[in-house]
């Protein structure tokens, strides 16, 4: 037995070999701060060790390249510590003695136990011990090589694992211990889902059957070391001892390889069968990958003897007095239960075999083909495809090989054939040009256990199938909102097709294609959602042009272009394959960021074979929502869109005066009109409100004359220009003084949500386009001032009814550069503003004793407007005057200049906002 174990002097000598040797370096004495230089390379590679190992990634394998040692990990991953290029001594232990550079050393090194007594320690065949490698003896204790370990070494086994260790200039050194495959596991369950249980002493155990053959029945006449099977064959009356049945066991953490894991069977006293060998496979009877449950199927090797007395030696361990013995699965330092027996069992025959498509067990070709017969097999096999053939009894199979029945046959379909062991296949990889040849046959020879060896013949027809399925780079396509499916499209190049069936598989498909079938399927489900074909009556004869399934037509055309002129009539001139979308349909079978494939089959004109097929994997998407509606940010102040009312607003909603309506269009560069609704927010509070902002205002629909208020769900169509328009309103209770509604000022929040042209959904969290505005009045937003200067100034000689109007002060929107005046420039019944967002304005005496606000009165209808008098004109012709309206001002008698008071001019718009602003006034005395 060998083992090895490696070490190496960092940078200085590399120390390798396989599980189990180890290099160590003469020149441990070289020059300590070149190692000191280059330990940060050390230490990146021990912090990608570590963190392999905290990913629960295992070793399945280290190896050297002369200058580096290479950790493969057992997803794949590598690490490596870089040396400098000088080598050490190789040092071995084969057959129990040590070897250095290949050459014997006196010293004796044991073999540890497997699996230690129970509260012993486990003791590795090589520790380190005082900077020098010792090695284990036969009394347990180590024994120095006086060979230094420096640097950095590497040592353990599969079954122990491996431990990094980087040694200081001082001794200290810092380990990582890396798990392999064996040692990772942590627990072995037997399951009573094996293909052999019993019960032994009240208990249900697993059972390993064997049964002991006798090579004796090869023919006399045939030569033993002339048979083309990959297995030799044993001498004639060879006992064979073999494994009839599998038990099963489940192996943690499960994403360990079991495949390569050394299993044994241990008993209670810790006796381990000698010369037992047990094979591990991934059991896929429930599930398809040992990834997925960390099970396998355990059984028993062929072991092969001279005679049946060392058949018998090797079998009788197993029982004790007659009674079988239980046993233990081991594998490193994991053990299961005791559940196991090894028993004898009755031979078996080997009658059938199954032929198996691309070696799935679930897609058989043909299963129970009696041996030694002809089968002729209906099911017809497709080219370029391998055919696997497997013994139904295993445990009598010995090795089998397969050979064409025809040599012509085999040149004519170009038959090609695996004969591996566990490998046996076949697969056709022509189609003859004598189209009435259209099968062949196979022989499978088959030798069984006992000797006995038999010629079955297999008779084969080949489908009309020229290849293997193609399958395309995946396609993503945005839906587009077009009424007309033949303008929302994607399509895929024929070529690629033709070119993968080669200039022959193209000539025959040109010659035999008549028909095209399409099958839609969930790419991650496998579950269909359409399917359709050019065939509409089954007798393959003038087709339909295209196929419509789900939703989504399929049309053959010489180039992609709207319309129908460019379609084929014959499948062989299709260039194209347009794939045509219509919202409506197939919005409701298939959904948005879902992979889905179209499978599509083309079919000779015969009798509807499959010729070929290809598979386009494609994902449908969506415009972003927040692509299909854009604030003009020019409108947008600290992220909310500023919106000044319009006295048209309310009007259009037919709201009364009074009602804060504003267009939300007018806020926005983009709005998709179709298939949205918008709402106000209900959930979050809007500023110190403690109101959300559907409790601040309201969303109304405006088409025409037809007003369509909010759903439920708070929501309203969401349009623009000709499909309507949307405004929002605020509500709620009035300020005592300005009238501002509550949710005047405040920054309200809406939702966008819908279906793309009013058909698609789109992906949770990706389904909401919300945005701010913030309601204000151009009026109240503004000011009244003093027209000239910052006060007005008026002679109180001037006071006995003085018209304070237009002349006196001015009005101010939000935007200072835009005036208006403050007083009615025209009169009918009511006063008239050149703003039509004015409804009344009003004045106050900041001083009566000084001067009064005069009244109107019986000068409107409305009593509400007493305090202003109406515009008027002097003259006459071209010498006529017209005079704005004007507050009447009465004056008191003063002594003397008054320059601090002021006259409160109130302007109330059509929304109900009153704003008041002081206006000082001066008046002087002469």
């Amino acid at each position: 037995m060998r083992k090895k174990y490696l070490s190496a002097l960092l940078f200085g000598a590399l120390l390798f070999a396989s599980a189990g040797t180890f290099t160590s370096c003469k020149d441990y004495d070289d020059d300590i701060s070149n190692l000191q230089g280059q330990i940060n390379d050390v230490n990146t590679a021990i912090t990608e060790l570590q963190s392999a190992v905290e990913g629960g990634k295992y070793v399945t394998a280290v190896s050297n390249t002369g200058n580096t040692i290479t950790f493969t990990f057992s997803d794949g991953t590598t690490t490596q510590v870089a040396l400098e290029d000088q080598v050490g001594s190789v040092v071995t232990v084969q057959d129990g003695v040590l070897y250095i550079d290949g050459e014997a050393t006196d010293i004796k090194v044991a073999e540890p136990a497997p699996t230690p007594e129970p509260g012993e320690e486990h003791k590795d065949q090589i520790i380190i011990e005082n900077n020098m490698w010792s090695v284990l003896q036969e009394d347990g204790t180590y024994k120095t090589t006086n060979i230094p370990v420096s640097g950095v070494s590497v040592s353990g086994s599969e079954a122990e694992g491996f431990t990094f260790r980087v040694y200081a200039s001082d001794g200290t050194y810092k380990d990582v211990k890396l798990p392999s495959a064996t040692s990772s596991i942590t627990d072995l369950i037997l399951n009573a889902d094996g293909n052999a249980t019993g019960t032994i002493q009240g208990k249900e155990k697993n059972m390993l059957v064997y049964a002991t053959y006798s090579f004796d029945n090869y023919p006399e006449d045939l030569d033993t070391k002339k048979w083309k099977g990959p297995r030799a064959l044993p001498a004639r009356g060879t006992k064979i001892v073999s494994g009839n049945t599998q038990i099963s066991l489940q192996v943690n953490p499960t994403n360990v390889d079991g495949t390569i894991v050394e299993f044994k069977l241990v008993d209670s006293q810790n006796n381990y069968p000698s010369n037992l060998s047990l094979k591990a496979t991934e059991d896929t009877r429930l599930l398809t990958s040992r990834a997925a449950n960390g099970l396998y199927l355990l059984g028993m090797e062929d072991k092969m003897f001279a005679d049946a007395n060392a058949a018998a030696a090797y079998t009788s361990q197993f029982t004790t007095n007659s009674d079988k013995k239980l046993y233990a699965v081991a594998a490193g330092e994991a053990r299961s239960a005791y559940g196991v027996t090894v028993q004898q069992g009755s031979q078996q025959g080997l009658y059938n075999l199954n032929i198996y498509k691309n070696n799935n067990e679930s897609s058989p070709l043909q299963e129970d083909v009696t041996i030694g017969g002809t089968t002729d097999i209906s099911n017809r096999i497709d080219i370029n495809t391998w055919y696997y053939i497997k013994p139904e009894q295993i445990g009598a199979f010995y090795d089998m090989y397969v050979t064409d029945a025809n040599d012509d046959d085999a040149v004519l379909f170009g038959l090609e054939f695996k004969n591996e062991e566990g490998n046996f296949a076949f697969r056709a990889t022509k189609t003859p040009d004598n189209v009435s040849k259209t099968g062949f046959g196979i022989v499978v020879t088959t030798v069984d256990k006992n000797g006995n060896s038999k010629n079955t013949t297999v008779n084969l027809n080949l489908s009309e199938k020229i290849t293997e399925g193609l399958t395309y780079d995946a396609i993503s396509y945005q839906i587009n909102s077009n009424k007309d499916a033949d303008k929302n499209r994607f399509s895929i190049d024929l070529n690629d097709m033709k070119e993968y069936l080669g200039t022959e598989g193209l000539a025959l498909w040109n010659t035999k294609v008549e028909a095209m079938s399409v099958t839609f399927k969930n790419a991650t489900t496998g579950a269909i959602v359409g399917t359709g074909s050019t065939d509409s009556d089954g007798d393959y004869e003038n087709e339909q042009a295209y196929v419509t399934a789900a939703g989504i037509t399929v049309t053959p055309v010489k180039e992609v272009k709207d319309g129908t002129s460019a379609n084929v009539t014959a499948l062989k001139d299709a260039k194209f394959l347009k794939f045509a979308i219509d919202n409506a349909t197939a919005s409701s079978n298939f959904v948005i960021g879902q992979q889905y494939n179209a499978v599509i089959s083309f079919k000779d004109k015969e009798n509807g074979d499959q010729l070929n097929s290809i598979t386009i994997p494609f994902t449908l998407t969506l415009p972003e929502i927040t692509s299909l509606f854009q604030l003009d940010q020019k409108l947008v102040e600290d992220g909310a869109a500023i919106c000044y009312l319009y006295e048209e607003d309310f009007m259009d909603v037919n709201r009364t005066n009074g009602a804060a309506s504003f267009m939300l269009s007018r806020v926005f560069q983009k709005i998709e009109s179709t298939g949205f609704q918008v709402a106000l927010d209900s959930q979050a509070k809007v500023g110190e409100t403690d109101k959300t902002s559907a409790e601040l205002a309201q969303v109304d629909m405006v088409k025409g004359t037809a007003v369509t208020a909010e759903d439920t769900e708070g929501k309203v169509n969401f349009k623009h220009n000709n499909d309507g328009e949307t405004y929002v309103t605020l509500t709620g209770n009035r300020a005592n003084g300005t009238g501002l509604n509550l949710g005047y000022g405040e920054v309200l929040t809406l939702h966008v949500t819908g279906k793309y042209a009013g058909y698609w959904a789109y992906p949770v969290g990706q389904n909401t386009f919300t945005f701010k505005v913030k309601v204000l009045s151009p009026i109240y937003e503004g000011q009244v001032t003093p027209k000239e200067g910052n006060v007005v100034t008026i002679p109180a000689t001037k006071l006995s009814g003085y018209e304070f109007g237009n002349n006196d002060i001015t009005g101010y929107t939000y935007n200072s550069a835009i005036s208006y005046n403050v007083l009615p420039e025209n009169a009918t019944t009511v006063p008239v503003w050149s703003r039509k967002e004015i409804a009344n304005v009003t004045a106050e005496s900041s001083n009566t004793r000084i001067f009064k606000i005069a009244e109107n009165t019986g000068g409107w209808a409305d009593s509400k407007f007493n305090q202003l008098f109406p515009a008027y004109t002097t003259g006459s012709g071209n010498n006529a005057v017209h005079h704005d309206g004007y507050f009447k001002l009465e004056a008191q008698q003063i002594p003397a200049t008054v320059t601090d008071e002021a006259i409160d001019i109130t302007v109330t718009d059509i929304w109900g906002y009153s704003k008041t602003s002081t206006v000082p006034v001066q008046i002087t005395v002469d």
